[in-house]
């Protein structure tokens, strides 16, 4: 069972030791599904109920204003955890939407199908855990960059930790994400990219 979907087992194994039977369990609850370029795994205004494990591609989380504005809270990729987590806590409609920036593949899991594996299972309770306290802190780094940074300092801060991705999003979401507008971004950029005097 656990074949269909080695890489979430590895991921998930870093936190805690996960016995195979409980992998057969929770595996026959898990469902694959493939996203085309633009699709939405989750829309604001709906009640999240899953939780998905990126195997492939690439997503967007962001907000849009009244204004029609979007605002990207985060990107996720090949070995992250995707979800609308105040919707999936809360069980309220989510404020955020989630879509596939490019053709993906994930793993999907009904929310309080991994909630009672975690209240029965204490290595299922512990990978929650850590899961919950890698999520908070990746939005603890974010809010820091924004209060504190200028724009060029999250942008370099940007091609640190995206790496990977960077050259896979495009340009003005990246300002989206930076909070800054894409002039702002391409300036940026074009000064980076001048020689130093000596």
């Amino acid at each position: 069972m656990r074949d269909r979907f080695t890489n979430l087992v590895k991921a998930l194994s870093r936190y805690c030791v996960i016995p195979d039977a409980q992998w057969d369990a929770l595996g026959s609850r898990i469902i694959r599904r493939e996203f085309a370029t633009s699709e939405y795994f989750d829309k604001a205004g709906n009640v999240s109920k899953e939780i998905c494990f990126v195997e492939k591609g690439l997503f967007r989380s962001f907000y849009r204003n009244a204004n029609g504005d979007e605002f990207i809270k985060n990107f996720c990729t090949e070995g992250q955890v995707v979800g609308s987590f105040s919707s999936l806590l809360t069980k309220k409609p989510s404020e955020l939407s989630i879509q596939a920036l490019e053709p993906s593949v994930v793993h999907m899991l009904d929310y309080g199908v991994f909630e009672e594996f975690c209240q029965n299972n204490h290595c299922w309770e512990t990978s929650g855990r850590i899961l919950a306290q890698y999520i908070f802190l990746e939005s603890d780094r974010k809010e820091h960059q924004l209060l504190v940074y200028n724009a060029a300092e999250r942008y370099e801060f940007f091609l640190k930790t995206h790496e990977k991705i960077a050259k896979r999003i495009h340009q003005y979401m990246i300002a989206m994400y930076l909070g800054i507008s894409p002039v702002s971004l391409s300036r940026i950029i074009n000064s980076r990219a001048k020689p130093s005097k000596a």
